[in-house]
C-alpha cells in the first residue's frame, strides 16, 4: 500500500484518531474535554484553539483519541449534543501534511 499524498482536486487525508470539536463554550477547559470524551476511551491529548491575536478559546477543540475505534464512539454519542446551550459539532480532523 503506498503512502497518500496531498494531490490537488482531492479530499483531505482524514485523521483515524484526532476529533475536531466545534461550537463548544467559550470558557471550556482542557480537563473538561478530557473528562467529556474519556468516557470512551482512553485521551491521548487535548488542545482548546486559540485565537492567535487574542489568546482567547474560539470554542473550537482537537482531541486525540487512542483508537479509531473509541474516535468514532466520541463522535457517534457527542456529536449534535448540547453542552451549555449550543450544539457541539464533531468529526474526524484533517490531518496536516508531514514532510518527509
Amino acid at each position: 500500500a503506498g503512502s497518500k499524498t496531498g494531490v490537488p482536486g482531492t479530499k483531505p487525508l482524514l485523521s483515524l484518531t484526532n476529533i475536531y470539536i466545534s461550537g463548544l463554550p467559550k470558557d471550556i477547559t482542557e480537563s473538561a474535554l478530557e473528562i467529556m470524551f474519556g468516557r470512551f476511551g482512553k485521551v491521548v491529548s487535548t488542545k482548546v484553539i486559540m485565537n492567535r491575536h487574542t489568546q482567547m478559546p474560539l470554542g473550537t477543540a482537537l482531541v486525540r483519541m487512542d483508537t479509531n475505534q473509541q474516535a468514532e464512539d466520541c463522535i457517534s454519542h457527542l456529536n449534535g449534543q448540547y453542552l451549555e446551550g449550543g450544539q457541539i459539532v464533531c468529526r474526524f480532523a484533517n490531518e496536516k501534511k508531514r514532510l518527509q
